[in-house]
């Protein structure tokens, strides 16, 4: 995007935040900096700033809310963990049954992001399927996940 179309997406925040904005000699910086994000995100971002912010954002925060709009297919911590509660009861310990035209035995279980099977390896497949604390297992894989989904969406 150009910096005048980003400067162009971003004004209805001049209009609501009119008693915070910062001063029109900011407005060539928010241009600059904010030109390498996609359109539709920054929009949705906008939206959703004007929404739920009660003072003008800083362009980090723009480009925050902007990635976690760029990257909604990345799943919540708690859909995650539904999913590998999923995984350990459909195939245990031992992992995907393979054919035997591959050779028979066990094959590693895969997730659908692998901010997921990130998460999963740092805890250990065969410790989360002996866990008896569901409750501390959860909070474990919760901070290991969305370290590994935050770092998604600040590379997004």
């Amino acid at each position: 995007m150009k910096p005048s179309e980003v400067l162009e997406i971003l004004q209805p925040l001049w209009s609501v935040f009119a008693k915070t904005a910062p001063p029109n000699t900011a407005l060539p910086s928010y241009g600059q900096y904010l030109t390498d994000l996609e359109a539709a995100s920054l929009k949705a971002a906008i939206d959703e700033i004007i929404l739920t912010q009660k003072f003008f954002p800083a362009i980090a925060e723009i480009r925050e809310v902007a990635a976690r709009h760029l990257r909604a297919d990345l799943p919540s911590a708690e859909d995650a963990w539904l999913e590998v509660n999923r995984k350990i009861r459909l195939y245990g310990r031992y992992g995907v049954p393979q054919p035997p035209e591959e050779g028979g035995g066990w094959g590693p279980v895969t997730f659908s992001h692998p901010a997921i099977e990130r998460a999963v390896a740092v805890m250990g497949w065969d410790r989360l399927c002996d866990g008896e604390n569901d409750t501390a297992d959860f909070a474990q894989f919760r901070n290991a996940y969305t370290a590994y989904r935050d770092r998604e969406i600040r590379a997004a």
